[in-house]
């Protein structure tokens, strides 16, 4: 971490001075030392854990007293499949994130910083540094990783939050008073790292001349010793960490009610700006805000201090198994109790090379008879010549050649071995269902059953982890305000993975979001990762798809999108143009397949319109046929009445017969009508359901396709209204 690596705030930044520093550093040794050496009964196991998985696993004495007796020193590593089994498991869960607005924020910007930091901690620098963490925490009980502010890659005046990796568990030293697993309450820490002279010289040109760099511990000079280091080639520099508080005032702003800071406001603006109580003073009270301040440490001070507004340190640690007696804390991997097992295994394999070496070959018994004659010679090196086949003369050989096998291995040690491996199992709680291995568990159940027994073994890792990934993103989060704070574009990374570009702090409200204001809180939870997930969710898709085929053609796309295949995603967007309009979210298609999507749902609108206006033609056509009926029907009743007046004046007897069935007539065409009139009225109801069916469509493809549809929307309410007019003038 350079200077150009951290965000300086110089109002706050207090430089020592030339008399302090050496104080400041002689302080700083001293409180390093005693860190240590409060430490010490864990660092010391710890390195001979790392050692030991490495396959550093005989005594030292052992191994010269058998290598001088030239008897077989065997290595059979078991840890690191186990190792890489603990890795697996813990790659196979995911931490899921979820920040909450609380005051003066939003649920826009709240999105917007989970998406920031789900990408943060998904870049692959930051997998190294948690995939380094768990591995060391796995091995030898502690891990380390941390954030690092770094010049934007293409705006060198912008700055980017950035995971760090702390390759070595050793190279961070903790607050001795620090219990916390992530180590949140810690007051202080050490990270050191090793660099050559030369970048030292580059990093530091004001550095004094002939530094020897930050204080090394003895057990790092001699593994880089042992390992063909040139230990005067390297300066190991220091990162000292320390957690400060300042005073500040808080107010009550009259406004708005928020709690802000008034340190720097005059009196007037307190008396202008803040709540008052019933007394009429203004609410207000003194406090103390914590934030982390760093000083780069070697023989004297070379660079700082750098301060970032967070309420923690920005280095996280990730345990192992820890126990507290009194002020002493113990801390230990899976590695620590596999040892002996492992060193037993070793030991009898070893036993047992060494039995197959002093168990003599197979031999032949043969007759001095057949040693005079040569027969010695084919039987010694049968095995040489491949011939299956030996030939004895019963004559003149002598008595039958003897075939000696050798002696039996001893089952005892075999025994030995074989249980030495179960003892590993037994004691990392991974057995042959967890490892891959096929063992007595035939069904898929109990093979599942017992991998959860398997992961459950596991949990105290994961639970360190995810409180680790949960404080860092929490600093990530107090440091998106001061980090995010100009008009940018940044990646944001969804639930499912999908990496967007946004832009921020702009001038187009929504589009363009402010993420700055607005306080948040974060919640985190461990659950199976995005791509388990995604593999569980096919199997159950397929399971339901079988026992209903029906639902097949509405989740086909969904099925193809989470399959892990080449073209997953093209098949989706093919089987998604197939469903119907109301079921496609176009933001999950990509910019071509929306392009197409979007001619497509134009073309069906198009369809739709002439359709509808067809059924319109069709309807009034109807309405035309059944007036021009109503006409005729009208016709012949006034003709039939015509007829019938004539009819009574000319015959007066038949004039109440006449007139009777003229009232017949006149009621029957009276019905007629009736009927045809309510016939008129179904087809204008018909009609006018068509209208608001066909209005209804019209706006709700208008809303989801987000089209300027008025033209046709009109188009279609003046087609209704001249079906309704002709429908009256008929």
């Amino acid at each position: 971490m350079k200077a150009s690596d951290t965000l300086p705030n110089s109002k706050k930044r207090n430089p020592l001075q030339m008399e302090e520093k050496e104080d400041f550093v002689r302080a700083a040794r001293s409180t390093f030392q005693k860190d240590v050496d409060a430490d010490r009964h864990n660092i010391e196991p710890a390195r001979e854990d790392m050692q030991f998985a490495i396959g550093d696993q005989w005594d030292i004495n052992d191994r010269n007293r058998r290598q001088a007796l030239r008897k077989p020193v065997l290595t059979v590593n078991r840890l690191p499949a186990f190792i890489a089994q603990y890795l697996g498991s813990w790659e196979q869960t995911d931490t899921t994130l979820t920040v909450m607005p609380t005051k003066g924020g939003t649920k826009l910007a709240a999105d917007i910083r989970k998406g920031l930091i789900r990408s943060i901690t998904r870049e692959p620098m930051a997998k190294h540094a948690l995939y380094t963490a768990m591995e060391t925490a796995y091995i030898c009980g502690q891990g380390n990783f941390g954030i690092e502010l770094v010049d934007n890659e293409y705006d060198v005046f912008e700055k980017d939050i950035r995971l760090k990796a702390y390759d070595d568990p050793f190279s961070v030293v903790w607050d001795r008073a620090s219990r916390e697993p992530s180590g949140a309450d810690a007051r202080r820490c050490f990270a050191m790292e090793w660099i050559t002279q030369e970048d030292y010289r580059d990093q530091y040109p004001n550095a004094k001349p002939n530094s020897k760099g930050w204080q090394g511990d003895e057990l790092d000079y001699t593994t880089m010793t042992a390992h063909g280091w040139e230990v005067e080639e390297m300066v190991r520099i220091c990162y000292f960490w320390q957690m400060k508080d300042e005073p500040v005032t808080l107010g009550l702003e009259a406004e708005t009610g928020d709690v802000i800071d008034v340190s720097d406001w005059t009196e007037d603006q307190i008396a202008a700006g803040l709540a008052v109580d019933e007394d009429g003073q203004p609410i207000m009270r003194e406090t103390t805000r914590p934030y982390a301040e760093c000083y780069v440490l070697g023989d004297e001070v070379l660079d700082g201090p750098f301060r970032l507004n967070i309420s923690r340190l920005p280095v996280f640690r990730v345990e192992g198994w820890a126990l507290q007696e009194a002020a002493v804390r113990y801390r230990w991997g899976f590695v620590r109790n596999a040892k002996d097992p492992q060193r037993l295994h070793n030991y009898w394999r070893s036993i047992l090379a060494e039995e197959l070496q002093k168990s003599p070959a197979s031999k032949w018994l043969l007759d001095s008879t057949a040693m005079q004659g040569g027969l010695a010679d084919k039987f010694r090196n049968a095995h040489r010549d491949g011939d299956n086949v030996l030939f004895w003369d019963s004559q003149s050989d002598g008595a039958k050649p003897e075939f000696i096998p050798p002696p039996m291995m001893n089952q005892a040690v075999l025994t030995e071995a074989q249980m030495s491996v179960q003892d590993i199992k037994d004691v990392t709680n991974k057995h042959e269902a967890s490892l891959g291995v096929q063992s007595n568990e035939v069904s898929g159940k109990a093979i599942t059953a017992r991998q959860r027994v398997s992961e459950l073994g596991d949990r105290i890792y994961l639970a360190n982890m995810n409180i680790a990934q949960g404080e860092c993103a929490k600093v990530i989060n107090q440091l998106i305000p001061e980090v995010y704070d100009t008009n940018r574009v940044i990646k944001i990374t969804a639930d499912d993975d999908q990496v967007v570009l946004q832009e921020i702090n702009g001038i187009y409200g929504d589009q363009t979001p402010d993420i700055t204001g607005g306080k948040y809180d974060i919640v985190s939870t461990v659950g199976p990762s995005y791509a388990t997930k995604r593999e569980e969710a096919v199997d159950t898709m397929l399971t339901l798809m079988n026992h209903m085929p029906q639902t097949a053609n509405y989740i086909a796309d969904i099925l193809a999108r989470n399959m892990d295949i080449p073209g997953a995603d093209e098949i989706s967007e093919r089987l998604m143009s197939l469903l119907p309009p109301g079921m496609v979210d176009p933001e999950r298609l990509s910019p071509r397949a929306q392009q197409r999507f979007q001619a497509q749902m134009e073309q069906q609108q198009e369809q739709q319109a002439q359709q509808q206006q067809v059924q319109m033609i069709m309807m009034q056509k109807q309405l035309e046929k059944l007036s021009a009926e109503i006409q005729d029907i009208s016709a012949r009743a006034a003709k039939s009445m015509a007829q019938a007046e004539v009819a009574a004046s000319q015959v007066g007897v038949e004039a109440a017969s006449v007139e009777s069935k003229h009232a017949l007539g006149q009621e029957k065409n009276i019905i007629d009508a009736a009927r045809v009139g309510v016939d008129i009225d179904n087809q204008r109801i018909d009609v006018a359901k068509m209208g608001v069916d066909m209005a209804m469509a019209v706006d709700k493809s208008e809303r989801e396709q987000r089209n300027d549809v008025q033209e046709g929307q009109g188009t279609g309410a003046g087609q209704q209204t001249q079906a309704q007019a002709s429908g009256q003038q008929g």
